[in-house]
């Protein structure tokens, strides 16, 4: 009659099990898709990461993993005050902090800013 105690921790044991299964794959597959992004960015494209749920965990991990401290700029275009305006005045800012640009009074239209970005 105690049986019942027996298949539970059985129970439990295989969740444990399939739990650490889940957790290595998932290890492997992140692995595998940072090794690729990093490639891609390499041989001088952009990635854009789209899809339901935050990516942020995610990609902040492949930050600090495979880029070694590189420049990053992160758009959220989920949130309702994204604006081509906002971007680009992030764009502009992020060349200040990395490249040494300053915007003047000149670039304070978007036109003259995504002329600035060209």
């Amino acid at each position: 009659e105690g049986g019942g105690d027996n298949d539970t921790v059985k129970e439990k044991d295989e969740i444990r099990k399939h739990r650490l299964l889940k957790e290595d794959n998932l290890a492997k597959l992140k692995v595998s898709l940072y090794n690729k992004m990093r490639y891609y960015l390499d041989c001088q494209f952009n990635l854009l990461v789209y899809g339901v749920g935050s990516k942020r965990n995610f990609l902040n991990e492949f930050l600090t993993t495979k880029m070694n401290n590189a420049a990053f700029l992160f758009v959220n275009g989920y949130h309702a005050s994204t604006t081509l305006k906002s971007i680009s005045n992030s764009l502009l800012r992020f060349a200040g902090c990395h490249f040494g640009y300053h915007p003047n009074k000149s670039t304070s239209t978007l036109h003259d800013q995504i002329k600035v970005i060209k």
